[in-house]
C-alpha cells in the first residue's frame, strides 16, 4: 500500500527517524478538574438500543449532487481569552522555529506516517505555562506491562492427527497492536485468554516479538523488544523476506502460547491427538489472492516452526523459512491451513451472532477501528442462484492508516512541536526551559510506547497546567476531518459505480468494530453530517453486542461491548466464510429487485 512507509532494515533500526510531515493543531489547556469541552465535531446522540437511528436519509435533491467533493467542512471554534489568565507581554516571533526530533526506534512508530512533521498553526502557541505542568497520559495497557497466560513449551507437540476424532478450529485475528485467538470444538467456542489480567486485556496479546540476549526469541515483555511493528512492515512490503521472517517467528510463538494454554486449562484434551484446523485473516481485499497465500503460507510454515524442539533463534526459523511446501505437505497437509479477508470474517461474526433487519437490503458499511488503520467498506449478502447458500458482493473497500495510535502519537508530535517553538522563542524566563525539556523528555517516553488503553477524546486532555492560544487542536480537527471523507468516500462510491442508489445508500447501516469502535473522538467523525450530501451519513448503527456462543466459556468475563474485540477471530472460525462474487450494477438489477439480500443469524 502506498501509504505505508518502508521499513529499513535490521541494521537501521536505531538510527534517527525522519522529521514527520507537518499537520496542524490548535488548543487550550483546561484545568485539571475542569469539564474538557465539545469535540470539533458535532456530538452525535446515541440510543441505547441495538439500531440507532442518528438522522434522517436526505432527500431526492441531495441525491443529485453527487459530483460535490466530499468536505467535512468542521467548522474552527476561536478562543476567549480567559480573565484568569495572565497576557503575554512580549511581542512573539512571527516564524515558527522547528528542531531536530531526538532519536527514536522505528519500531516504535508502527502506524505512523514519519515522512512528515507536525506543527502548530499560524496563532497556535503556548501562551503560558506554570511550574508543576504536565502531560497526562494514561498510565495502564501498554504493551511493556503483562505477564502471559501460559507456558509455551507446553505447546510445543501440538499432537497434529488428521484422523483423529477430536478436532479443534482456530480462528487467528493479528491486529496491529494485538493478537486475538478463539477455538471452534463440535458446537462450543472459546477465546484464548493470552495474558494474566482482567477484562478483554486478558485476551489480547501485544503485536510485539522480544530477543533474549543469548539470540532466541519470545513473547515475554521482560526482555528487550525487538520488532513491533510487525503487521506494518509485512504490509508495506509483502515480497521483504525480512518482514515475512519476523512474522513467521512470532506466529509459532503465538502458536505454542495457544496450545500451551489449551493443554493446561482444558483437561477434556489430555493425552488426546487433535486434528487441527487454522485460519488466519489477512488485511486486504478478496481479490488479493497473492496476500492471501502469503498469509497462509506464514501460517502454515509457522506451525511447524512452532512444534521445533527447543528454543526459536533466527537460524532455526530461517530453516523453516527457506522449506519446500511440498516437503512440509507429505507431514502435515497443506489445506488445513485457510487464510481469509479480515473484513469477510467480521461480517461472517457479526451476522452469526446478531439478529438483521431487512429494511436495509442487505446492505451494510463496515468500520474496523484499528491501532494503525482504519479498515471501511460496503458490501451485500445475497443469495446465490440456487440459494443454497450466501453470498457477499463488495461494492467499495479503503484502508487508511488513522487508527488510535497513529492519531495519539500525532498529537505528540504536535504537541512537541508546541514545547520546542516556547522553548526556542526566548520569551519565558529562563527556568521555564528546564520545564520545557523535562515535557519533551515525557512526550519521547510516551511515543515509544504502543497505546493500547482508550484515546482520549480530545487533545485538550492530554496536559494541565499549560495554556495554549486555541480551543480546537488543529491536529484534532484535521484528523478527524480525514476520518469523514473516508467514510463519505467509501460510501459515496457504491452510487458512482452504479451499484446503489442514493437512497439504499441513506438506508445502509453502519456497524463500528475494533479497539477503537467505542471512540468517541472516531464515532463523532465518522456520523458527521456532509455539507448538502446529508444521505452519506449513516442513518443506523448497528450496536456491538456480547458473542453469545463466546459468553459461557469465557474464563476471564468481559464486559459486553468488549465482544466486538473478538469479533474477527470468532468469525474465522465460526463457519466458513462466505464465497464472494461480482456485485451487480444497477442497470442488469433493475428487474429482479433486491428481495432476499439479506441473512439471519440462522442462516449462517
Amino acid at each position: 500500500m502506498s501509504w505505508l512507509k518502508k521499513f529499513p532494515s535490521l541494521l537501521q533500526l536505531f538510527g534517527l527517524r525522519k522529521k514527520a510531515g507537518k499537520e496542524n493543531v490548535t488548543q487550550s489547556s483546561p484545568a485539571a478538574d475542569s469539564p474538557s469541552p465539545a469535540a470539533s465535531t458535532p456530538p452525535v446522540q446515541e440510543s441505547a438500543t441495538r439500531h440507532t437511528e442518528v438522522g434522517a436519509a436526505g432527500n431526492n435533491d441531495e441525491c443529485q449532487q453527487s459530483s460535490v467533493k466530499l468536505d467535512s467542512d468542521q467548522p474552527t471554534q476561536v478562543k476567549e481569552t480567559s480573565k484568569t489568565t495572565k497576557e503575554r507581554t512580549v511581542n512573539r516571533k512571527t516564524r515558527h522555529q522547528t528542531a531536530t526530533v531526538p532519536a527514536r526506534k522505528l519500531e516504535r512508530r508502527t502506524s505512523v506516517d514519519t515522512n512528515k512533521t507536525i506543527e502548530p498553526e499560524p496563532g497556535e502557541y503556548i501562551q503560558e505555562i506554570v511550574e508543576d505542568a504536565k502531560f497526562v497520559f494514561s498510565s495502564s495497557g501498554y504493551s511493556d506491562k503483562y505477564t502471559l497466560a501460559a507456558n509455551e513449551y507446553e505447546g510445543i507437540d501440538s499432537r497434529f492427527d488428521d484422523d483423529s476424532q477430536t478436532e479443534i478450529k482456530l480462528g487467528l485475528d493479528v491486529g496491529t497492536s494485538s493478537v486475538k485467538c478463539v477455538i471452534k470444538q463440535g458446537p462450543n467456542f472459546t477465546a484464548i485468554p493470552f495474558l494474566l489480567g482482567k477484562g478483554i486485556n486478558a485476551y489480547l496479546l501485544p503485536t510485539v516479538l522480544y530477543k533474549k540476549g543469548n539470540g532466541m526469541y519470545t513473547l515475554d515483555p521482560a526482555y528487550p523488544a525487538f520488532r513491533s511493528s510487525l503487521k506494518l512492515d509485512l504490509l508495506n512490503n509483502p515480497d521483504d523476506e525480512e518482514a515475512r521472517l519476523c512474522m513467521l517467528i512470532f506466529l509459532a510463538l503465538v502458536l505454542r502460547q495457544v496450545r500451551g494454554w489449551i493443554f493446561e486449562n482444558l483437561s477434556k484434551y489430555d493425552g488426546k491427538t487433535i486434528a487441527w484446523e487454522c485460519v488466519i485473516g489477512y488485511p486486504s481485499n478478496d481479490e488479493d489472492e497473492r496476500i492471501a497465500n502469503i498469509w497462509k503460507e506464514l501460517l502454515y510454515r509457522a506451525w511447524f516452526l512452532s512444534e521445533h524442539e527447543g528454543h526459536i533463534t533466527t537460524r532455526v526459523a530461517d530453516e523453516y523459512f527457506q522449506r519446500d511446501l511440498d516437503e512440509l505437505d507429505e507431514d502435515i497437509a497443506y489445506d488445513y491451513f485457510q487464510s481469509v479477508p479480515e473484513v469477510c470474517a467480521a461480517v461472517a461474526g457479526f451476522l452469526r451472532n446478531q439478529p438483521i433487519r431487512d429494511d436495509f437490503k442487505g446492505n451494510y458499511t463496515l468500520v474496523d477501528i484499528g491501532s494503525g488503520t482504519v479498515d471501511a467498506s460496503c458490501f451485500s449478502f445475497t443469495r446465490s442462484p440456487t440459494e443454497y447458500q450466501y453470498v457477499r458482493s463488495l461494492y467499495s473497500l479503503e484502508v487508511q492508516p488513522l487508527g488510535t495510535t497513529t492519531c495519539h502519537h500525532r498529537r505528540l508530535d504536535w504537541l512537541r512541536a508546541l514545547v520546542i517553538e516556547a522553548k526556542e522563542s526566548e520569551e519565558f524566563e529562563p527556568i521555564a526551559n528546564e520545564w520545557f525539556d523535562r515535557l519533551e523528555q515525557d512526550l519521547n517516553t510516551e511515543e515509544a510506547k504502543m497505546l493500547l488503553s482508550p484515546l482520549k477524546d480530545s487533545c485538550r486532555e492530554y496536559y494541565q497546567g499549560i495554556e495554549i492560544t486555541a480551543v480546537s487542536p488543529s491536529v484534532d480537527r484535521k484528523f478527524s476531518k480525514k476520518l469523514t471523507e473516508l467514510i463519505g468516500r467509501v460510501r459515496h462510491k457504491c452510487m458512482t459505480d452504479h451499484f446503489l442508489t442514493c437512497l439504499d445508500v441513506a438506508k445502509m447501516p453502519v456497524f463500528f468494530c475494533g479497539g477503537g469502535a467505542r471512540s468517541k473522538f472516531y464515532r463523532d467523525a465518522f456520523l458527521y453530517k456532509h455539507k448538502n450530501i446529508s444521505w452519506l451519513r449513516p442513518e443506523r448503527i448497528i450496536e456491538s453486542d456480547a458473542i453469545s456462543d463466546l459468553q459461557e466459556t469465557m474464563t476471564t468475563p468481559i464486559l459486553r461491548e468488549d465482544y466486538d474485540r473478538l469479533l474477527v477471530a470468532y468469525g474465522l472460525c465460526a463457519e466458513e466464510a462466505p464465497k464472494s462474487i461480482e456485485a451487480t450494477h444497477l442497470e442488469s438489477e433493475q428487474s429482479t429487485g433486491f428481495q432476499d439480500r439479506y441473512i439471519s443469524k440462522d442462516d449462517i
